[in-house]
């Protein structure tokens, strides 16, 4: 059975124009399910109500069955077994280095590994897509974007947000200019970059104006990024 995984640069629960987000609904039709069940995993949202009601209302909207995990409240003694009962887990943006610390105290990060490993297709957006790679441009620190070291499930380094927020285009340029993070991939809001396997797959954009980046470090030391064909979803 493929491992599925997809890192979102952002974008919500909804559409660019409304409607539901497209890129969800893909992640939905990658379980092959009619009723796919989903978990949003909150850790780096804190695990705040709204964001679970508004998450809840719209997979219901969209013919999922929802459910969370909040480690604020812990629904099971056996997290494994219950994690490997959905057939995808969408982890909310928020701040990367809470959710890691707090993945690694609960041990869940060797649990996401487990089920995206079982087939249980794997989706997050912005810190739900940091936290999968050798490392990632971070904004855990109000103000800053720091090099952060994620799981490591996928190779290389990811910048969310890439050309939609003041600054993050240049500082994760600069970040691999200066060595401070491994070249990788940077992806705006409604854009996606699809693994299988824990190899790149494809690029998906909901719009024209979205896009998945390579970025790398040339031989003069000049980091340069090439902007990846993409298909629309």
């Amino acid at each position: 059975m493929a491992s599925h995984l997809f890192a979102i640069g952002g974008g919500g629960y909804y559409g660019p124009q409304g409607g539901p987000n497209r890129m969800i609904l893909e992640v939905l039709r990658t379980t092959g399910k009619r009723f796919p069940k989903i978990c949003l995993v909150s850790t780096a949202q804190g695990d705040k109500p709204e964001s679970i009601n508004e998450f809840v209302h719209v997979m219901n909207r969209m013919g999922a069955h929802p459910n969370f995990l909040a480690l604020q409240a812990v629904p099971t003694k056996d997290l494994e077994a219950w994690l490997l009962d959905f057939d995808a887990v969408f982890v909310g943006g928020g701040n990367t280095r809470n959710l890691l610390a707090l993945w690694r105290e609960w041990e869940l990060d060797k649990l996401l590994v487990k089920a995206w490993r079982a087939g249980v297709v794997m989706a997050g957006a912005s810190a739900g897509a940091n936290c999968w790679f050798e490392q990632s441009s971070s904004d855990f620190i109000p103000g800053e974007f720091n090099p952060l070291k994620g799981l490591g499930m996928l190779k290389g380094s990811f910048c969310p947000h890439y050309a939609d927020e003041k600054g993050r285009r240049q500082s994760y340029l600069d970040m691999v200019k200066e060595r401070r993070v491994i070249p990788g991939l940077a992806a705006s809001d409604r854009a996606a970059a699809h693994y299988v396997d824990g190899y790149f797959q494809e690029a998906l954009v909901e719009w024209d104006q979205a896009g998945v980046y390579e970025v790398k470090l040339g031989s003069d030391g000049q980091a340069s990024e090439t902007k990846l064909p993409a298909r629309t979803v």
